[in-house]
């Protein structure tokens, strides 16, 4: 394996280099170095787990205050359907799942006195550019601008061509403050070393974002899609079957007046960005699937979410 030379050239002074990773600003460095300063890495992973499950349990509780406590649950229910505890143990993989915690937790505590929310969106974009190595950064803006609309929703009743505008807005500052921090950090490191990381990293992107197989583009689609929701393993795949059953029916047998106001349609559109995500970075989410899959913790979470709300609107409208 070429870690293991790679480490071997290391120790003995000589100067190799496997893989050009310097298109990514490698921001976890930040933290991880004085952790190892102060403790091992097993350690480390301990300390991250623990960190995390108290701060996925401040976001449910503020969830439960903000929205409801169905919806706290129905987060739980996602993390653990990714298997994102047992990710905790890896530095790697719990990184963006940090950064969309911290992100909803100030997000619901601060909705009504955050001026700009666009900006909160850009900075998040941008926070995962600087720490995350192309894992699962789709969570990152998946999590918090569900429950933006979920907020926005429950305070006011929102118009089709509000609740559109609002979405693309938000997911072009997320996006765009992702691209600046990456592209950013190509030119910086291509004047200051001469590395031609600019060429390399577009590259790069077209070779992740294309088909590197003989089948063609529509199958490997298909077998990105497969592959990653194999992944998720049986009981995830049931409870997410379960969850889309139970919608079907109240959509097909109880449509009220009440479910199309509050425009519930936003949680389907949501549930589908990891599907435009593996269609759109084929390569990489084949490749990587091992960690890719945990993307479809956005599916989960708002097919649960849509069937709360829509639960919620029967029971409001027989209460009348």
């Amino acid at each position: 394996m070429y870690q293991t030379q790679e480490l071997s050239n290391l120790v003995n002074g000589v100067d190799q280099e496997s893989i050009e990773y310097a298109r990514y600003w490698h921001g976890y460095l930040v933290f991880l170095r004085p952790f190892l300063l102060l403790f091992d890495y097993s350690t480390m992973q301990i300390l991250s787990a623990i960190i995390f499950g108290i701060l996925t349990v401040i976001m449910c509780y503020l969830i439960y205050r903000k929205i409801n406590i169905f919806v706290a649950i129905a987060f739980i229910m996602s993390l653990f359907t990714a298997d994102v505890f047992t990710a905790g143990v890896s530095l790697n993989a719990i990184t963006p799942f940090y950064i969309a915690v911290i992100a909803s937790i100030v997000l619901l505590w601060r909705f009504n006195k955050i001026k700009d929310k666009f900006m909160i969106f850009f900075i998040i974009g941008s926070v995962t550019a600087y720490l995350d190595l192309l894992t699962t950064p789709l969570v990152t803006l998946g999590i918090p601008i569900t429950l933006y609309f979920l907020l926005s929703q429950k305070q006011q009743e929102m118009s089709t061509k509000e609740i559109i505008i609002k979405l693309i807005k938000i997911s072009l500052a997320w996006g765009l403050g992702y691209a600046l921090t990456t592209t950013i950090k190509w030119f910086i490191v291509d004047v200051l070393y001469g590395r031609e990381v600019v060429i390399n990293s577009i590259q790069e992107f077209f070779y992740r974002t294309g088909n590197t197989l003989e089948e063609s583009k529509f199958v490997m689609i298909g077998a990105t899609l497969i592959k990653n929701f194999k992944l998720m393993g049986k009981s995830t795949l049931y409870i997410m079957l379960i969850s889309i059953s139970i919608l079907l029916v109240l959509l097909t047998k109880f449509q009220t007046k009440e479910a199309r106001k509050t425009k519930l349609w936003i949680y389907g559109i949501i549930a589908l960005m990891p599907l435009l995500w593996y269609t759109v970075l084929l390569n990489h989410s084949v490749v990587h699937a091992f960690f890719t899959y945990r993307n479809i913790i956005l599916i989960i979470f708002n097919i649960q979410i849509l069937a709360i709300l829509y639960v919620q609107n029967l029971i409001a409208k027989k209460g009348e």
